[in-house]
């Protein structure tokens, strides 16, 4: 059962998500939302941890697991171009360290930790996700369905920029093996307890991603 608090938060997620989605596409509020867009994120993970049910050591390991492998996998890709491609950050997502924002860590932690749960969730039903490589290929695709959607918005509001203008097929590849790896990860520290702000949180980032990709 989801509590009130926690139905409080989910109209409070609904409500961050639509002035996001409002203010990045009117031209008077453009900028300031860009610059809110890191704290977007914090407070995306910072209600996902608060309502994690228990705060065991395996959901810690998870946090600092998927943010360290997110955001050295990026470093390493928007210095070398061996990775995802040729690409560079904008100034979008704030504070940068070997030309890598730290949010970047943040947001592969908060997209994979609720893919992650959503499908724990949906195994109760579809048992077929129970299956280890099932459940991390799915994962993986998500994730990769996820990016394929917010590139352009990406792109436009200068989160990041690729040198070919448009992502290449490298980009995809290695985003459905980063993630079907944290998803692996997810698993094997069995982190079972139950999370009632991902699914809507993961329900809303595609939301958010596909309305702007339309409009773009």
């Amino acid at each position: 059962m989801t509590s009130s608090k926690a139905k409080s938060f989910i109209y409070l997620s609904i409500a961050m998500y639509l002035a996001g989605l409002i203010g990045l596409n009117i031209e008077a509020t453009k900028e300031l939302f860009r610059f809110l867009t890191p704290f977007h994120l914090l407070s995306s993970a910072a209600i996902l941890i608060y309502f994690e049910s228990n705060k065991s050591k395996p959901f810690w390991m998870y946090l600092a697991i998927s943010y360290l492998i997110g955001f050295f996998i990026e470093v390493a890709g928007v210095n070398t171009g061996l990775i995802f491609g040729e690409y560079a950050y904008g100034k979008t997502l704030g504070l940068k360290i070997w030309n890598t924002p730290l949010m970047i860590g943040v947001n592969w932690f908060v997209l994979s930790f609720v893919i992650a749960k959503s499908l724990s969730l949906w195994s109760k039903k579809a048992t077929f996700l129970k299956n280890t490589w099932i459940f991390s290929a799915t994962g993986g695709a998500l994730m990769t369905l996820l990016d394929f959607f917010a590139e352009p918005p990406a792109i436009y509001h200068d989160m990041w920029s690729w040198t070919s203008s448009l992502p290449p097929l490298q980009n995809y590849f290695s985003w459905f093996l980063v993630s079907a790896f944290l998803m692996l990860i997810y698993q094997k520290l069995r982190i079972e307890e139950f999370n009632p702000l991902a699914l809507p949180i993961l329900v809303l980032q595609f939301f958010f991603f596909l309305v702007q990709y339309i409009l773009l």
